[in-house]
C-alpha cells in the first residue's frame, strides 16, 4: 500500500488537532505556568527559573503552548480558563506593588514580561534553545543574567524612567 505525501500530511493535521485536545487540559491544568509561585516579596526571580527549567524537562508542553498559540489562539489569552491560574499571581505582584516592592504598572503585563524572560533559551526560541544537555555551567550563566533581569525590570521605581 503507498501513501500520498497529502493523506500523510491530512493524517499528521488529524494527529495534531487530536493531540492538541486531549493535551489541552493538562497544558491548562498540570502546565509549569499554573505552578508558578510568585512570593511575598514580589516577583522571584526563582519563578522564571522554575519555568524554564519545565520549559527544558517538558519542550512538548511548550511546543503544544506555542502551536496552540499561533494555529487556534492568535490574540488574546492562551487559554479561556485563565483566570483559575493567573489571579493568585495577579494578586501577588498587586501586593507587593502596594508594599512598594514591585514596580508600579499592570501586574498582568509584569507577569508577561517575567514569563517571556522565562522563555528564553526554551525550546520555542527564535534565538537558541537550550537543552538539559549542556553543562552545567551554561545554565548557571544563564540563570544569573535571568535573575538580574528579572530583579531590574520588577525593581520599585522603574516605572517612572522614559523610555526613548
Amino acid at each position: 500500500m503507498t501513501t500520498s505525501k497529502a493523506s500523510c500530511a491530512a493524517a499528521n493535521w488529524r494527529v495534531s488537532v487530536a493531540a492538541t485536545r486531549s493535551c489541552a487540559p493538562s497544558l491548562r491544568a498540570s502546565s509549569s505556568l499554573s505552578r508558578v509561585r510568585l512570593t511575598t516579596v514580589g516577583v522571584a526571580p526563582s519563578a522564571t527559573f522554575r519555568l524554564h527549567d519545565e520549559y527544558l524537562r517538558r519542550p512538548d508542553l511548550v511546543r503544544l503552548a506555542t502551536w496552540t498559540r499561533m494555529e487556534r489562539r492568535p490574540a488574546g489569552h492562551l487559554v479561556e480558563t485563565h483566570h483559575l491560574y493567573d489571579d493568585r499571581k495577579l494578586t501577588a505582584i498587586a501586593e507587593a506593588q502596594a508594599a512598594g516592592r514591585v514596580r508600579e504598572g499592570d501586574p498582568f503585563d509584569i507577569m508577561a514580561v517575567v514569563i517571556a524572560m522565562a522563555m528564553a533559551w526554551s525550546p520555542v526560541s527564535n534565538v537558541y534553545a537550550a537543552s538539559d544537555q549542556e553543562p552545567a555551567e551554561a545554565h548557571a550563566r544563564r540563570r544569573g543574567l535571568r535573575r538580574e533581569c528579572v530583579r531590574s525590570a520588577t525593581a520599585p521605581g522603574g516605572a517612572g524612567t522614559p523610555v526613548s
